[in-house]
């Protein structure tokens, strides 16, 4: 080996050095990555929920009925906050109902909201697993 390369850093002993580094970053990232994979797709099997708004209708000044569809796997116990809105969009009522299991993805619900104010319409703000 000349003097020039071992004045660089270029001898055999920090070329192995390098590929130990280089085999260790590689390898911490597909670590990291296949955490992530498992917490990600394989921690919950249970899925996702997915809502649809269908509707509402003014019962009257105080309340309003807000009807709505819950896909999520059969068997599978969930809770969903609806808000109702007034003509500015400002929350002028809110109940969180529980929509037990069915055999069924997808099922129709409707609940009624008593409200503080006139209300124009409601949503589902979201649900979430029992």
């Amino acid at each position: 080996m000349t003097d020039l390369a071992a004045r660089y850093g270029r001898t055999p002993e920090r070329r192995r050095r390098d590929r130990i580094i280089g085999i260790s970053v590689a390898a911490g990232i597909v670590v990291v990555m296949l955490a992530w994979v498992i917490w990600g797709g394989l921690a919950d099997p249970r899925g996702t929920i997915d809502t649809q708004d269908t509707g509402s209708t003014r019962i009257d000044a105080h309340s309003i009925q807000i009807d709505f569809t819950v896909t999520v796997e059969p068997g599978t116990p969930v809770r969903c906050a609806v808000n109702a809105f007034d003509r500015h969009h400002s929350t002028v009522g809110w109940v969180e109902l529980d929509v037990d299991p069915s055999e069924q993805w997808t099922t129709p619900q409707s609940v009624v909201v008593r409200t503080a104010d006139e209300a124009i319409g409601g949503l589902v703000y979201r649900c979430w697993l029992r």
